[in-house]
Protein backbone atom coordinates (compact mmCIF):
# COMPACT_ATOMS: atom_id res chain seq x y z
CA UNK A 1 0.00 0.00 0.00
CA UNK A 2 1.00 3.71 -0.53
CA UNK A 3 2.23 6.50 1.48
CA UNK A 4 1.17 10.26 1.41
CA UNK A 5 4.25 12.51 2.43
CA UNK A 6 3.78 15.81 1.93
CA UNK A 7 6.73 18.67 2.74
CA UNK A 8 6.42 21.87 3.61
CA UNK A 9 2.63 23.20 3.08
CA UNK A 10 2.41 25.10 6.23
CA UNK A 11 1.94 28.82 7.47
CA UNK A 12 4.87 29.89 6.54
CA UNK A 13 5.08 29.19 2.85
CA UNK A 14 1.17 29.78 2.33
CA UNK A 15 1.41 32.70 -0.29
CA UNK A 16 3.00 29.91 -2.49
CA UNK A 17 0.90 27.15 -2.13
CA UNK A 18 -2.50 29.05 -1.34
CA UNK A 19 -4.58 27.41 -3.85
CA UNK A 20 -3.23 23.84 -3.44
CA UNK A 21 -3.69 23.66 0.40
CA UNK A 22 -7.32 23.53 0.27
CA UNK A 23 -7.16 20.96 -2.89
CA UNK A 24 -5.08 18.72 -1.17
CA UNK A 25 -6.89 18.94 1.68
CA UNK A 26 -10.13 17.96 0.34
CA UNK A 27 -7.71 14.71 -1.73
CA UNK A 28 -6.59 14.11 1.79
CA UNK A 29 -10.37 13.92 2.76
CA UNK A 30 -11.31 11.78 0.21
CA UNK A 31 -8.62 9.36 -0.35
CA UNK A 32 -6.99 8.78 3.08
CA UNK A 33 -8.30 5.23 2.48
CA UNK A 34 -5.78 4.72 -0.07
CA UNK A 35 -2.49 5.50 2.00
CA UNK A 36 -1.02 2.88 4.49
CA UNK A 37 0.11 7.13 6.21
CA UNK A 38 0.07 10.00 5.62
CA UNK A 39 3.93 11.96 6.77
CA UNK A 40 3.72 15.84 6.47
CA UNK A 41 7.14 17.71 7.06
CA UNK A 42 7.78 21.15 7.86
CA UNK A 43 10.31 23.56 8.75
CA UNK A 44 10.11 24.42 12.05
CA UNK A 45 12.21 25.51 15.26
CA UNK A 46 15.14 23.40 13.75
CA UNK A 47 15.34 25.51 10.80
CA UNK A 48 14.54 29.37 12.61
CA UNK A 49 10.93 28.64 11.72
CA UNK A 50 9.07 29.79 15.27
CA UNK A 51 6.01 27.29 13.97
CA UNK A 52 4.97 24.36 15.67
CA UNK A 53 2.76 21.27 15.69
CA UNK A 54 -0.16 23.38 17.22
CA UNK A 55 0.62 25.97 14.50
CA UNK A 56 0.24 23.46 12.02
CA UNK A 57 -3.10 22.20 13.62
CA UNK A 58 -4.70 25.65 13.17
CA UNK A 59 -3.92 26.09 10.05
CA UNK A 60 -5.19 22.98 8.59
CA UNK A 61 -8.60 23.23 11.17
CA UNK A 62 -9.05 26.82 9.69
CA UNK A 63 -10.36 24.98 6.30
CA UNK A 64 -12.36 23.23 8.05
CA UNK A 65 -11.86 20.11 5.35
CA UNK A 66 -10.61 16.95 6.92
CA UNK A 67 -11.99 15.41 10.06
CA UNK A 68 -10.18 15.22 13.38
CA UNK A 69 -9.56 11.65 12.89
CA UNK A 70 -7.94 11.92 9.60
CA UNK A 71 -6.12 14.91 11.34
CA UNK A 72 -4.81 13.07 13.88
CA UNK A 73 -3.74 9.56 11.81
CA UNK A 74 -0.79 12.31 10.29
CA UNK A 75 2.65 11.91 11.02
CA UNK A 76 4.16 15.66 11.42
CA UNK A 77 7.73 15.73 11.72
CA UNK A 78 9.79 18.63 12.17
CA UNK A 79 12.49 18.18 9.38
CA UNK A 80 15.93 19.66 8.94
CA UNK A 81 16.71 21.99 6.02
CA UNK A 82 19.50 22.14 3.34
CA UNK A 83 20.87 18.62 3.72
CA UNK A 84 22.23 18.17 -0.10
CA UNK A 85 21.70 21.87 -1.60
CA UNK A 86 25.44 21.94 -1.63
CA UNK A 87 25.41 19.55 -4.56
CA UNK A 88 22.14 20.29 -5.91
CA UNK A 89 22.90 23.85 -6.57
CA UNK A 90 26.06 23.24 -8.09
CA UNK A 91 24.73 20.67 -10.49
CA UNK A 92 26.18 17.78 -9.01
CA UNK A 93 24.88 14.41 -10.60
CA UNK A 94 21.51 13.63 -8.60
CA UNK A 95 22.49 9.54 -9.08
CA UNK A 96 25.99 10.53 -7.93
CA UNK A 97 24.30 11.96 -5.00
CA UNK A 98 22.35 9.18 -4.16
CA UNK A 99 25.67 6.67 -4.55
CA UNK A 100 27.41 9.07 -1.30
CA UNK A 101 23.88 8.87 0.40
CA UNK A 102 23.53 5.12 0.42
CA UNK A 103 27.29 4.54 1.39
CA UNK A 104 26.95 7.13 3.74
CA UNK A 105 23.78 5.21 5.55
CA UNK A 106 25.37 2.12 4.74
CA UNK A 107 28.97 2.96 7.05
CA UNK A 108 26.78 5.31 9.99
CA UNK A 109 27.87 8.61 8.48
CA UNK A 110 25.82 11.60 9.14
CA UNK A 111 28.54 13.84 7.53
CA UNK A 112 29.89 13.13 3.74
CA UNK A 113 33.19 14.68 5.10
CA UNK A 114 33.63 11.15 7.74
CA UNK A 115 34.34 9.40 3.99
CA UNK A 116 38.01 8.86 3.88
CA UNK A 117 39.34 10.25 0.59
CA UNK A 118 40.82 6.92 -1.01
CA UNK A 119 36.91 6.12 -0.51
CA UNK A 120 36.00 9.29 -1.99
CA UNK A 121 37.95 8.38 -4.98
CA UNK A 122 36.54 5.26 -5.54
CA UNK A 123 32.89 6.48 -5.74
CA UNK A 124 33.99 8.91 -8.29
CA UNK A 125 35.76 7.04 -10.59
CA UNK A 126 33.43 4.23 -10.20
CA UNK A 127 29.73 6.22 -10.71
CA UNK A 128 31.75 8.52 -13.40
CA UNK A 129 33.67 5.78 -15.36
CA UNK A 130 36.84 7.92 -14.69
CA UNK A 131 40.45 5.72 -15.16
CA UNK A 132 43.13 6.35 -13.13
CA UNK A 133 45.21 8.30 -15.40
CA UNK A 134 42.17 10.66 -16.09
CA UNK A 135 41.74 11.13 -12.87
CA UNK A 136 45.00 12.74 -11.83
CA UNK A 137 44.12 15.77 -13.36
CA UNK A 138 40.53 16.59 -11.90
CA UNK A 139 40.68 14.72 -8.99
CA UNK A 140 42.36 17.80 -6.15
CA UNK A 141 39.63 19.76 -7.34
CA UNK A 142 36.75 17.63 -7.20
CA UNK A 143 37.85 16.63 -3.48
CA UNK A 144 38.48 20.12 -2.09
CA UNK A 145 35.02 20.74 -3.60
CA UNK A 146 33.43 17.98 -1.68
CA UNK A 147 35.25 18.52 1.61
CA UNK A 148 34.12 22.13 1.02
CA UNK A 149 30.83 21.70 0.89
CA UNK A 150 29.74 18.48 2.84
CA UNK A 151 25.80 17.01 2.83
CA UNK A 152 24.64 15.50 5.75
CA UNK A 153 22.37 13.02 6.30
CA UNK A 154 19.06 14.61 8.05
CA UNK A 155 18.52 14.20 11.76
CA UNK A 156 14.58 14.28 11.89
CA UNK A 157 13.01 10.93 12.78
CA UNK A 158 13.30 9.99 8.89
CA UNK A 159 13.86 6.26 9.73
CA UNK A 160 10.37 6.68 9.29
CA UNK A 161 10.50 6.56 5.79
CA UNK A 162 12.65 3.88 5.62
CA UNK A 163 10.42 1.14 5.74
CA UNK A 164 8.37 2.42 2.54
CA UNK A 165 8.01 1.32 -0.20
CA UNK A 166 5.87 3.69 -2.58
CA UNK A 167 5.03 6.98 -2.07
CA UNK A 168 2.87 10.08 -3.49
CA UNK A 169 5.34 13.20 -2.69
CA UNK A 170 4.06 16.56 -2.96
CA UNK A 171 4.39 20.17 -1.68
CA UNK A 172 7.73 21.76 -2.15
CA UNK A 173 9.97 24.03 -3.47
CA UNK A 174 9.82 21.82 -6.42
CA UNK A 175 13.65 22.39 -6.95
CA UNK A 176 14.57 22.77 -3.31
CA UNK A 177 13.36 21.01 -0.37
CA UNK A 178 11.08 18.63 -2.14
CA UNK A 179 13.78 17.74 -4.66
CA UNK A 180 15.99 16.95 -1.36
CA UNK A 181 13.10 14.78 0.00
CA UNK A 182 12.67 12.83 -3.36
CA UNK A 183 16.52 12.32 -3.43
CA UNK A 184 16.23 11.07 0.34
CA UNK A 185 13.71 8.74 -0.38
CA UNK A 186 15.16 7.47 -3.84
CA UNK A 187 18.11 6.65 -1.79
CA UNK A 188 16.62 4.49 0.61
CA UNK A 189 14.76 2.47 -2.28
CA UNK A 190 11.67 4.39 -2.18
CA UNK A 191 9.72 4.55 -5.13
CA UNK A 192 8.76 8.02 -6.09
CA UNK A 193 5.39 9.34 -7.62
CA UNK A 194 4.97 12.56 -7.94
CA UNK A 195 1.63 14.50 -7.74
CA UNK A 196 2.06 17.35 -9.70
CA UNK A 197 -1.25 18.88 -8.58
CA UNK A 198 0.05 19.31 -5.16
CA UNK A 199 3.51 21.18 -5.53
CA UNK A 200 4.57 24.58 -6.04
CA UNK A 201 7.82 26.86 -6.57
CA UNK A 202 8.50 29.31 -4.39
Amino acid sequence: MKSLVIVDIQPFYHQYHRDITPKLLEYIKDNSNSYENVIWFYNAEEVRIEETIDDMNEYIGDFEIISEEQFESIIFIDKDFGFFRNWMDTGVDEEYIKTVIKYMIREGYNDSGEIGEDTFKMLFQTFFNVSDDDILDEWSDEYEFFQDNPINIPQFKWTAIKGLKNVDLCGGSKYECLAEMKILLESVNVKVNELTNFIYSA
